[in-house]
């Protein structure tokens, strides 16, 4: 019986735990990536997933006012990186304003 190589990963990566990890970190990059796509490169580079844990999302953002400008894309965000994951992972957005 053959597997395929992806079927082989997923299994090793269950059997060692890092799955979660690497789930949370393709969350992330899905965010910023479907940030980009939606609000533009520029408003991209004014967050920063930083966390991803239990179904929420840590977003770090410039100020105030772009956390409110997210909110109110947040759930089409949130339905791309779930259908990019193929599961509803993603649940909840935290935003965290700092600067950087």
């Amino acid at each position: 019986m053959f597997y395929s190589l992806k079927e082989v990963l997923e299994k090793r990566l269950r059997e060692y735990s890092f799955g979660k990890e690497i789930l949370g970190l393709r969350t992330c990059q899905l965010w910023q990536r479907e940030i980009e796509k939606i609000l533009g490169k520029e408003i991209g580079k004014m967050t920063k997933p930083i966390r991803f844990k239990r179904g929420n999302l840590t977003v770090k953002v410039k100020d105030s006012v772009l956390s409110q400008e997210l909110r109110l894309w947040e759930e089409e965000i949130k339905k791309r990186v779930n259908e990019n994951l193929a599961r509803e992972l993603l649940k909840r957005v935290i935003y965290k304003v700092e600067k950087f």
